[in-house]
Formats: structure tokens, C-alpha cells, sequence
């Protein structure tokens, strides 16, 4: 976790993380925390900065100057929720309800309102899991025959897709990876805010989110995480002036760039600032100043680049829509002429038509999405299921925005037509007769993410230092990779060569790889024990000759010696020399290193061969 105290940054240092960011170099936490401190003239080279990267982003994606909105309907389906967020309004308790949820007639009146006024969105918003922790909750939900809230927000969707054709935009909080596969198939989207990493404003008592267990940083992280894995368009963001320092802020968006990067699903950000709000916690802390709003989506912009979408709520800024363009945005959320903002309902959202006058007033033009963004829309599978694929096919122009002119319409949650008419028919000719005709399947480049961050997730290093490895270890290795026969030679003779488990003379083999050590080189090693080989037959029998062998030293090979493994028989191309053997006078000249493993055309009979400058030839 980022530090908790944040050192007010220099002018030097200022200066320097704006030049980078101007060159384009990548930023480090600590330079992000600094840019999020600039006021002044420094804020002004901050915002040109992230407008010109959003602009970039822009003219890529075929849309310059264009900013966009989701026309939407607010289906609050149940304001229970098991967390204890010490600054929301929206969640409450049971006595404060008519009833635990929205039944479904309501849900549909909802949408129907929304459809007749153009709406082509249904966000439902709810609390998490409020059935663990509210009897009235659990009892509703088994009175209609529903056994969680994730199963009644399933039903509502289906419901919404075939009575109205509205989109739904679901953020039922975290989901396990079984509920979003279960919840793609009816939604064109989802989301849930990651709000901030700084755990421990979720672990401290007084934190704004203690006590509150779907809070967890870890646990937020985890669902992004999976979401990315599922393939569904997910919309996540950042709350700032929570009591988080600017180095916690920056990891925030750190941490939304990684699971972006690797999974390619994070089709939002928003960044939505503290407000205050009366009978909370939280009622007496002060506001997220705008110019802090405006630093901060400006560093988003900047660390998620050009292809990010980077939302602030239009209801949220009071009036400083020219700011917060300039600051690097492109979308404006979701905005209901029907419904109000019921997280926030004392600041209503502003109308369209005005949030339309300011946009171009800044020189943009405001343009109306879907509730899944354009590229996803293009793309289709795999981030739209195909059931849901229909309603936003109907919705859609070409270019993945909203058509202007379509009019939402109910159709039934099923599978297209010609689903199984276009499947592969031809497997059994291609796997079983042809086979494959490449090393690695056609999208190896792209289907498992950014590679760097797979190496990233699983913890393999990037590659070892040299620094790290001992001289005559690196230079064992490279001889073994490339000509492993020269192993043998006289000159390497003295040198020893690491072994997990034991030490040993010039070979890079080892006699425990027979009873389970797999020839791994480490830093500390040990003697070979005979009772570690005992069990290996051609140590055994390597000890016997050893031991027969009238060595004029005095000392035969050990059992187990750390050689036994070397393959008896004629030499192979490219294998180490053989030594001089009684039973064969024709060999290569004899080894000059005691107890050296030889090759013999006779070791199946009994012979090992066996020399050195201190021993006799001897025969079988």
C-alpha cells in the first residue's frame, strides 16, 4: 500500500513530471502524486497536456471532438445492503421501505417510462448481498421464489430486454466469477467502483469504509480482475477525498492501468469527487475541491492513455463543465430525463439539452452511446453474449454509438438463429485427419492479454542478472547449453559445478536425478551421501567395480558416486572423450582426473574402465 503521508513535492520536482509527461515517458507513482499537487499555471500545462492526449485518442477512434453520454433510466432495485459505507445515503434499512425491493411490474413501469422518452439504458443500482445481512430481504426474495439477489437481478434484466429493449447496465457490487458468467448473458455491461487501494481506510476503525466487507481493496480488485477474464465491458472508477493521500490515489489508477492493460475490458473510468452529505458519518468532512477533481482526472487521462474513457459526473462539478473537458474527459456518464440520481438525489443531473449547450461551448460535440461502449458494440464477441447481441445490434449504428433514430423494443432472450447453423462442422476432419498446422493457435498474441503482465501475475523474473551468478556457475551453464561434451575435458577438471543437493567434479549431472532431484543448480550444496543413491541399481553397481578396482591410491570410487548416472557403452557423436580401457587399448588417451567416468564397449560385462595417473590398467 502507498505511503500514508504525502511530502509536499518541490518545484523541481514539479517541473520534471510535467516535462516528462509532455515527452511521453512513462510516469512512477511518486511523479503521478506530484501532478496531482498542481494549481496554478502548472495545472493549466497539466490540463493541455491530458487534452491533447484525449484528443489523440479521439481522432484514432474515428470520432474527433466527440463526447458522449448514455441517455438512461435509474432502477434502484433494493436499497438494503450488507456494507456500512460511512459517507452513501443510498442504502438504508428495512423500516425505511415500502417494501425490501422494486417488485417487477415497477422495474418495467420504469423502464417503459424511460423507453417511451428515448432512453435505450436501465442502470440497476442496488446494495450487496442485503439478503446476509436483512431477514426482510431473505424473506421477500423466497416469497417469490428467488434465492439471492443476484437471481431476482438476473429475472428483472431478462425481463427488461423482452418487455422494453432497453440495455441494462447492472452494478449489483462484487460478483464471484459464477455470477458474472451468469449475469453476461443479460446485461450489455457491468460495474462496480474500485473507489480506492488504500486499505486501510477500509481495516482502521474510522475509516470510511470499516466495517463494510465487500470494501476490501483486494476483494474489489479481485472482481476486475475476473470480470476481465469473462470478457464483460466493465465500467470502474475512483473516489476521491476520502481520506486518501495523493500516493494512494495514484496506486488507484496504477492498479485500474494494469487490469486494463492485461485483460482489455475497462471500456470507463470515472472519476467521481466527495461530496458531503447530511445525517452520514461523514457529513462534516469537506468537499473534494474542484481543481483537485481537475488534476486528478487529468493524471488518469495521462496514465491510461489515449484509448481510455474518463468520465465525471455532469451532477457532481457545479457547473464546471469547461474544466473538467480541459481536463481530459470524453464521456459524461450516464444522464435520465426520467429519473433522478438516487445515490445523489440533492443534485439532480443536469438537463440534456443544456449539458449539450456547454459541451459545444468548449467546442465539442456531444453524441448519445449505449450503455456498452462503441469499440466493445464493433467488436461483438467475444464481450457480448450472443443473446444479448441482438438488442444492441438494434440500437446500434456502424459505428458502435447510439442510433438517434431507432426506438427501443422488446425482443426475446434467446439464442440467434443461425447460432448452430454457423458452427465449426469441420473438427473432426481438421483435428482427427489433418491435424494442427501451426505450433500455437492464431490469436497467441493477443488472447492471453499484455504478456508482459501475464509475467507480471504469475512472478516469473524478467531474466536472472549475470551479477547474480558466480563466475565458474555462469560459464558451467553456457558450456552446457551449447557443448555440454567439454564438460569433461581436463581443463574444466578443477572446477566445480552446482548442484541442488550435492556437489560435483566437471559434470553437470547428477546422481540424485534418479531419486528425485531434477539437476537444479543452487547456491548451497552438499555432499553427495551414499545412502541418497543406494537405491539407484547403476550406482550400486558402479561401487561394486569401484571397489574391485586395485587403484594405487588406495581409494576406490565411493558408492554413489555422483557420475553413476553416465551412460555406459560405445561413445556417441559429440559425447565426451573415453578414457584408456584395459579391454580396449584403441581408446582416446586416458584420463588425468582420479575416479573420471569412462566409456567402455565392454561395461555391459563387467568393465568400467576406470583410470588415472595414479592407477593401473586392470582388465574384467
Amino acid at each position: 500500500m502507498a505511503d500514508h503521508n504525502d511530502a509536499p513535492p518541490t518545484e523541481a520536482s514539479l517541473r520534471r513530471a510535467l516535462h516528462r509527461a509532455a515527452d511521453g515517458r512513462a510516469l512512477d507513482v511518486d511523479e503521478a502524486a506530484t501532478l496531482l499537487t498542481a494549481r496554478g499555471e502548472p495545472l493549466d500545462q497539466l490540463l493541455a497536456i491530458a487534452g491533447g492526449v484525449r484528443d489523440a485518442g479521439l481522432r484514432d477512434a474515428g470520432r474527433p471532438g466527440v463526447v458522449t453520454f448514455s441517455k438512461n433510466v435509474f432502477i434502484p432495485l433494493t436499497r438494503l445492503c450488507r456494507d456500512r459505507c460511512h459517507y452513501c445515503t443510498f442504502a438504508t434499512v428495512p423500516h425505511r421501505l415500502p417494501a425490501a425491493f422494486l417488485e417487477r411490474d415497477e422495474v418495467l413501469q420504469i423502464a417503459r417510462d424511460g423507453a417511451a422518452q428515448g432512453c435505450k439504458e436501465a442502470l440497476f443500482t442496488l446494495g450487496d448481498r442485503p439478503e446476509e445481512r436483512w431477514p426482510a430481504a431473505r424473506e421477500w426474495l423466497h416469497e417469490r421464489g428467488y434465492d439471492s439477489t443476484l437471481d431476482y437481478v438476473r429475472a428483472s434484466a431478462i425481463a427488461v430486454l423482452e418487455e422494453t429493449g432497453l440495455l441494462p447496465h447492472l452494478n449489483p457490487g462484487v460478483l464471484s466469477w459464477a455470477d458474472l458468467q451468469r449475469l453476461k448473458p443479460v446485461a450489455a455491461s457491468m460495474g462496480m467502483m474500485l473507489e480506492t487501494t488504500a486499505t486501510r481506510l477500509w481495516s482502521e476503525p474510522g475509516g470510511p469504509h470499516y466495517g463494510s466487507p465487500d470494501k476490501e481493496p483486494a476483494v474489489r480488485l479481485r472482481v476486475l480482475e475476473d470480470a476481465g477474464r469473462v470478457g464483460v465491458p466493465f465500467t470502474t472508477g475512483i473516489l476521491i477525498g476520502i481520506g486518501e493521500t495523493l500516493a494512494e490515489r495514484a496506486d488507484s489508477l496504477f492498479a485500474i492501468r494494469r487490469v486494463a492493460r492485461q485483460y482489455g475490458h475497462i471500456q470507463e473510468v470515472i472519476v467521481q469527487n466527495f461530496r458531503a452529505k447530511p445525517d452520514t458519518a461523514m457529513r462534516g468532512m469537506p468537499d473534494a475541491e474542484l481543481h483537485d477533481l481537475a488534476a486528478t482526472v487529468a493524471v488518469a487521462r495521462i496514465l491510461l492513455g489515449p484509448r481510455a474513457r474518463i468520465q465525471a459526473p455532469p451532477n457532481l462539478i457545479a457547473g464546471e463543465y469547461d474544466l473538467l473537458l480541459r481536463a481530459g474527459i470524453d464521456d459524461w456518464g450516464g444522464v435520465s430525463p426520467v429519473t433522478p440520481d438516487h445515490v445523489s438525489p440533492e443534485r439532480p443531473w443536469p438537463q440534456i439539452e443544456e449539458l449539450a449547450r456547454h459541451t459545444a461551448a468548449a467546442g465539442f460535440t456531444m453524441r448519445e452511446r449505449l450503455a456498452v461502449y462503441p469499440e466493445y458494440v464493433v467488436r461483438g464477441d467475444p464481450w457480448l453474449d450472443p443473446r444479448v447481441l441482438p438488442h444492441v445490434a438494434a440500437l446500434s449504428l456502424d459505428s458502435g454509438l447510439a442510433d438517434p433514430e431507432a426506438a427501443p423494443t422488446g425482443h426475446p432472450w434467446q439464442e440467434p438463429d443461425d447460432t448452430v447453423a454457423s458452427g465449426r462442422v469441420d473438427l473432426h476432419k481438421e483435428i482427427d485427419t489433418e491435424g494442427r498446422t501451426e505450433d500455437r493457435r492464431g490469436d497467441f498474441d493477443s488472447v492471453y492479454g499484455d504478456w508482459s503482465l501475464v509475467r507480471d501475475s504469475v512472478g516469473v523474473p524478467s531474466g536472472a542478472p549475470h551479477h547474480e551468478l558466480p563466475d565458474q556457475l555462469r560459464e558451467g551453464l553456457r558450456l552446457a547449453g551449447s557443448r555440454p561434451g567439454s564438460l569433461l575435458l581436463p581443463r574444466n577438471e578443477g572446477r566445480r559445478w552446482r548442484c541442488s543437493g550435492r556437489t560435483v567434479r566437471r559434470s553437470t549431472s547428477c546422481a540424485g536425478s534418479r531419486t528425485g532431484c531434477g539437476g537444479r543448480r543452487s547456491a548451497t550444496t552438499s555432499r553427495t551421501s551414499s545412502t541418497a543413491t543406494s537405491t539407484s541399481p547403476t550406482s550400486a553397481t558402479w561401487g561394486a567395480a569401484s571397489a574391485r578396482s586395485p587403484s594405487a591410491s588406495g581409494t576406490p570410487t565411493p558408492t554413489g558416486s555422483p557420475w553413476s548416472r553416465w551412460p555406459t557403452g560405445p561413445r556417441r557423436r559429440g559425447g565426451p572423450a573415453r578414457p584408456r580401457c584395459a579391454c580396449r587399448v584403441a581408446s582416446t588417451p586416458s584420463c588425468r582426473s582420479p575416479c573420471t567416468p569412462t566409456w567402455c564397449v565392454r561395461s555391459r560385462s563387467g568393465c568400467r574402465g576406470c583410470t588415472s595417473t595414479r592407477s593401473r590398467r586392470w582388465r574384467s
